[in-house]
């Protein structure tokens, strides 16, 4: 008995209409995700998050990220997943204004303090799932 209504792994995953110059060998898959890989780094709010030299990939993005489109610029069928959550480094990001007698007072949206300190902490962040085909 089937329901079409159930989730259906991989039923996310298409491949584009695009015709791919290599035979989607594993050492081909590996290069283009270590590009992709590198491609995500170099914007800095998008993580791959599967294996390497698998066909099926998925990655998270903040949610300001142009990556999923710049990847559908491509040729690649980028699929929104669903959300998520991540642990950022520097997600919470507290500014100060430091008086003379050493106290140390917060800036709030609308202050004209200006401020005379950063402290950036680990935080939780909202991040958009996606998920496309590497051939």
């Amino acid at each position: 008995m089937t329901d079409e209504t159930k989730y259906h792994p991989g039923s996310c995953f298409k491949v584009a209409d695009r015709d791919w110059d290599t035979k989607g060998t594993l050492e081909n898959r590996k290069a283009r995700f270590a590009e992709l890989n590198a491609m995500a780094t170099a914007k800095g709010n998008a993580w791959l998050t599967s294996i390497p030299g698998r066909t099926e990939i998925t990655m998270e993005c903040l949610p300001d990220s142009t990556l999923p489109d710049d990847l559908r610029k491509l040729g690649y069928v980028v699929t929104e997943t669903g959300e998520g959550q991540r642990i950022l480094s520097g997600a919470i990001v507290e500014r100060f204004y430091d008086r003379s007698d050493g106290v140390r007072i917060a800036i709030t949206a609308g202050s004209t303090l200006r401020a005379t300190s950063t402290v950036r902490h680990a935080g939780i962040c909202k991040v958009s799932r996606f998920a496309f085909v590497i051939p």
